[in-house]
């Protein structure tokens, strides 16, 4: 069993998620080159990750 991950971490975690996304966006098209190399079910995980990792900085 696992701890709950403390705020700090989930925070640190967030905010490098929110960086790899704007990457991503930047360097990728979100529909080709992203999809093709995870496969529609990774990207979809990925970006609701990253829907997570949004909702974890707004909650301060």
């Amino acid at each position: 069993m696992t701890n709950p991950m403390n705020k700090p971490n989930a925070k640190a975690m967030a905010q490098e998620l929110i960086k790899l996304r704007n990457y991503i966006e930047q360097h990728y098209s979100r529909t080709w080159n992203v999809e093709e190399a995870l496969g529609k079910p990774g990207t979809t995980r990925l970006y609701k990750l990253f829907e997570q990792a949004e909702e974890i900085l707004l909650e301060e």
